[in-house]
């Protein structure tokens, strides 16, 4: 749902969906990115960890290992470090 100008919750009639042939197409995408990055990908998750670790400039290289690591990639690579972040309730 979405807040509409006046405040009232506005409701899409219809839901937009990717087609099949286009989830495919972005998947193959990210698996050709990673395949093609392998060997500097590693090194480069490898740096982002241990600046984390360190408390160092994460933005910094983060910037860095995205164009060598997926998303996915770099998600796992910092859990690894880090840990999920948990609300405590």
């Amino acid at each position: 749902t979405f807040i509409g100008e006046n405040t009232e919750p506005v409701i899409p009639q219809e839901i937009t969906r990717s087609r099949d042939e286009d989830r495919d197409n972005c998947v193959k995408r990210v698996e050709e990115f990673e395949n093609k990055n392998i060997k500097k990908s590693s090194e480069m998750l490898k740096k982002l960890q241990k600046v984390a670790l360190d408390g160092g400039n994460i933005f910094e290289q983060l910037m860095e290992t995205s164009n060598h690591a997926s998303l996915g990639q770099i998600t796992d690579a910092l859990f690894k470090v880090g840990g999920k972040y948990r609300r405590n309730l």
